[in-house]
């Protein structure tokens, strides 16, 4: 078992917009090796998600939207719905 990372904290970002991304163990298929931390420019709103299942492989590069099998948008905001629409 490989010994555990130092934190870092209390350290400063080399300029605003960046954040630290800490340090980690990666298995190569014979033995562990230590990645080192590193500064990243915080992208958080440009990230692309990518979803791998069986047959396809979609990009989310927006907000969730949900769709029915029909193709048409489920509302997530519980403003969409009106009070007690779910009750019979």
């Amino acid at each position: 078992m490989p010994t555990p990372i130092p934190e870092a904290a209390g350290r400063c970002a080399p300029r605003p917009g960046y954040i630290w991304t800490p340090g980690h163990y990666e298995w190569t298929g014979t033995r562990h090796v230590r990645v080192p931390g590193v500064w990243i420019k915080d992208d958080y709103h440009d990230q692309v998600a990518i979803y791998n299942t069986a047959h396809t492989t979609t990009y989310a590069t927006g907000p969730l939207e949900l769709r029915d099998r029909d193709g048409n948008v489920i509302p997530i905001t519980p403003d969409a719905y009106p009070i007690d629409s779910t009750r019979r």
